[in-house]
């Protein structure tokens, strides 16, 4: 099977690779001199970590390696200044210096949190990140972005920080269950809105195999949200301008998180995020109405969900104002459209509302008030696609301190 690398340009260029066993990538990623390695993983993956862990320990070409594995808790659970001060606490027991490493083997939040606690040791240590989830592969452990969540919101805290490589092995996508990967998949359709119209062709020619792992459909799709992430973040690292277009539906989606209390996945509340930010700039003449109803039209066709309860928004909007990408009261992206040239509309918070959906297309299977949620995991929609669920299921573990655990380099869980 062939191997793709997409580059990452600027001051700190590096690589994506993208293909199917390429797993063993990892230990060459890493510079020479690395002798102390931190995997960074969920309890869902301790047994991959640890065979992941065997093959760094037996490459030894550039010396002999000490790798520590440190589980964190499942999902933004695991993106907490606790999990993040307990890394380092290993760290520093172990002796980290700046020549050694972190690995973030997981989804988003893990790639996240690996990239804070690499970024925040002696000011910066190398990371490796390695996405197991559509959504880490297409965005997450892409672009430098790194932080945990507060009690006030998602990602108020980070640091941008580039990751030396990207290891994108499909194969590690193979044990998702369809929920989460067409949640993540709210991504790739994502990067079709704003940037390549390519990827919503595919979905709209046929979306159960879009959201495949397997088929090739798939791998084009993720292999230009890719593409597309390391353009602009190769021109705007540090979001000054362009790379804006990156947050497309995620001020309202990060709202729905932080009032859901992160229950809901994240694909599924940008999805909502998305077609909000169409139905503003639709009511702003800056989207048309077909463009809008595409936006409908093809994260339905995903059973993606696009309504959220009315009652909410006096909650929400006051989420949106402590949001990262608000400046001066300004609504930051929440009103982007797919204009590169014009990310953001710079109308004050205090001005957008929820948008006023035509009569035939609001949706009213659900009396004012109420949850508006897609019908629950397992149920057959239109065209024999399931719905989301939003919320999903999460693995249950038990947890002890900040719920991380620590094994060595030879598998032995450490006090």
């Amino acid at each position: 099977m062939s191997t793709t690398t997409i580059s990452v340009t600027g001051n700190d260029a590096y690589g994506i690779t993208i293909g199917r066993g390429v797993l063993d990538r990892v230990s060459a990623a890493l510079a020479p001199g690395v002798r102390k390695i931190l995997v960074v993983h969920p309890p869902t993956l301790a047994a991959r970590a640890a065979e992941l862990r065997d093959r760094l320990l037996a490459d030894t070409a550039d010396g002999p390696r000490e790798v520590l594995l440190a589980e964190i808790p499942d999902a933004e659970q695991g993106k907490r200044i606790e999990v993040a001060a307990f890394c380092w606490q290993v760290m520093g027991q172990a002796d980290f210096t700046r020549s050694d490493a972190v690995v973030g083997y997981g989804g988003g939040a893990v790639t996240d949190l690996a990239g804070f606690v690499a970024a925040t040791w002696l000011r910066g240590v190398q990371l490796v990140q390695v996405p197991t989830t559509v959504l880490g592969l297409v965005d997450a452990a892409v672009g430098g972005k790194t932080g945990v969540n507060t009690a006030e919101g998602k990602n108020l805290v980070g640091a941008f920080w580039a990751p030396s490589a990207v290891i994108g092995d499909l194969d590690e996508l193979a044990s998702l269950s369809p929920n989460e990967a067409t949640a993540g998949f709210a991504e790739v359709v994502k990067a079709g809105f704003i940037w390549a119209p390519e990827i919503l062709d595919i979905v709209e020619a046929d979306p159960t195999r879009a959201v495949d792992t397997t088929t090739e459909e798939f791998r084009r799709a993720v292999e230009l949200a890719i593409d597309m992430k390391a353009k602009v973040v190769s021109d705007d690292f540090r979001e000054a301008g362009l790379r804006e277009i990156l947050n497309y539906g995620h001020t309202l989606g990060h709202a729905i998180e932080h009032a859901e209390r992160y229950r809901w996945r994240h694909g599924a509340a940008i999805s909502v995020g998305m077609l909000y930010a169409a139905e503003l700039s639709r009511l702003a003449g800056r989207l048309s109405d077909a463009a809008a109803e595409r936006h409908r039209t093809i994260l339905e066709s995903l059973g993606l969900p696009t309504s959220y309860r009315a009652g909410a928004w006096p909650q929400l909007l006051a989420t949106m104002q402590r949001d990262k990408k608000s400046r001066g009261g300004c609504c930051g992206s929440s009103c982007s459209t797919t204009s590169r040239s014009r990310p953001c509309c710079r109308r004050p918070m205090s001005r957008c509302s929820s948008p006023r959906i035509r009569r035939s297309e609001r949706d009213t299977s659900h009396p004012a008030g109420q949850r508006a949620e897609p019908e629950p995991a397992g149920h057959a929609g239109a065209g024999g696609l399931r719905h989301v669920d939003p919320r999903g299921r999460r693995a249950h573990h038990r947890r002890r301190g900040s719920g991380v655990r620590l094994r060595g380099a030879r598998g032995a869980e450490q006090p």
